[in-house]
């Protein structure tokens, strides 16, 4: 157990990617990058990559893309986010306390690739920038 953790870290480290194994929870072990990371459409996320200590799965985390503000139509915004989870199938917004995040989720079994965690995060960075102005229009 453990060994995609350890072959994410060493990729990680090899390829210089600025991302530190931040904390543990029952089950995962999360590397985080340290700073907030801003995209291309103007959205800034905080961004982990969770990996699960019987190396079957990662989730992946764009947090913190947006408020909801206060007097907003979250009815509009649940429907346009049900609309974007049809649209985009690898990805799934969603809001939490207020916040529009996004997720993935990769399952694994005795075929890890780090590359392709990766690949997902830019992905749902390329997501989040072809939907950005929409969904700030609404929140």
């Amino acid at each position: 157990m453990l060994e995609n953790t350890k072959e994410f870290h060493a990729y990680v480290v090899e390829n210089n990617i600025p991302m530190t194994i931040s904390e543990s929870l029952k089950g995962y072990k999360i590397f985080k990058v340290p700073e907030v990371q801003e995209f291309n459409s103007g959205a800034k996320a905080n961004i982990l990559v969770m990996l699960t200590d019987d190396d079957l799965q990662v989730e992946i985390y764009l947090l913190n893309l947006l408020t909801v503000s206060e007097g907003k139509d979250k009815i509009a915004i649940y429907d346009y986010i049900n609309r974007l989870n049809t649209q985009y199938p690898l990805s799934t917004f969603f809001e939490n306390d207020g916040q529009i995040n996004v997720r993935c989720t990769i399952p694994f079994n005795n075929n890890f690739n780090s590359q392709l965690i990766i690949d997902m995060i830019n992905y749902l960075r390329q997501t989040v920038d072809e939907e950005y102005d929409r969904l700030r229009h609404l929140c």
